[in-house]
């Protein structure tokens, strides 16, 4: 599960299933560091969380899928492209996530684009584009 491999990358194995991610733009083909950049008592709290979810049945073991907006395959929520029709997305520049076609702004002053809602939060606490800094207001 996703949870596992998570489990496996902070304990710096080498032997992941890829299996979940096929068809996601989530890398699978890197290296891992020789050392640690958290410490490890943080290390250890966050294996013990993260093996409690993986073992709580109540926790589904795939990822999150929605239907493509321009061919209707179902993809993981976060990839950027579709594997059914390589439809690309923009990414939002505040979640990351790809952003649907009837739901974007973009940024007045830098352009940068991000889901409405995303946006609205963001800029209704900070009153700033996360990107340019540029003062902001939410865009209705």
């Amino acid at each position: 599960s996703v949870w596992i491999r998570f489990a496996l990358i902070l304990l710096c194995c080498s032997d992941l299933e890829n299996a979940d991610f096929v068809e996601t733009d989530i890398p699978f083909d890197f290296s891992i560091p020789k050392e640690h950049s958290i410490e490890e008592h943080k290390r250890d709290d966050v294996r013990e969380w993260v093996l409690s979810v993986a073992m709580d049945r109540t926790v589904g073991e795939s990822l999150s899928t929605v239907a493509c907006a321009k061919c209707g395959s179902p993809k993981y929520v976060a990839s950027l492209v579709c594997f059914g029709c390589n439809h690309e997305y923009d990414p939002c520049m505040i979640t990351g996530y790809p952003i649907s076609p009837n739901h974007h702004i973009k940024c007045p002053s830098c352009g940068n684009v991000a889901t409405q809602e995303d946006w609205n939060e963001y800029v209704a606490h900070t009153k700033t584009c996360p990107w340019c800094g540029n003062v902001q207001s939410p865009i209705y």
